[in-house]
């Protein structure tokens, strides 16, 4: 058996203990529900291309997004039903597609030398 006094100052660590709970608790449930979900991105492959002109890509609001030379840019696609995502060199319109799961693209980080015609494709689920 405990002494009196332990047991006293035992007793009220624990009420301590639950009121201190008591308060932070709502306040993480709180914090936790205001949290989105977030996506995680998979790299999925990446490859290059060639432009010697203006290069743009269409979108998944299918509009021609520019992509600014020397940046890399990050782009929200649809594939089409072969998996390619469609890009523009100039007035040339082009196409591309992921080697590994092209179905699963969705988002593309792109590059574009400001030094030759490269194009750089990072291609993401």
């Amino acid at each position: 058996m405990l002494p009196s006094n332990l047991r006293r100052n035992f007793c009220l660590a624990m009420v301590l203990c639950a009121l201190m709970l008591s308060q932070a608790l709502p306040a993480m449930a709180h914090s936790l529900e205001s949290k989105a979900p977030q996506s995680v991105s998979i790299l999925l492959s990446q490859t290059a291309d060639r432009c010697s002109g203006t290069l743009y890509v269409l979108n998944n609001a299918f509009q021609w997004q520019r992509i600014t030379r020397g940046v890399w840019t990050t782009v929200y696609v649809n594939v089409d039903g072969q998996g390619f995502w469609h890009w523009r060199c100039g007035s040339t319109n082009e196409r591309s597609r992921s080697a590994i799961l092209p179905y699963q693209v969705h988002m593309l980080n792109v590059f574009h030398s400001t030094q030759n015609a490269n194009i750089g494709w990072r291609a993401y689920s």
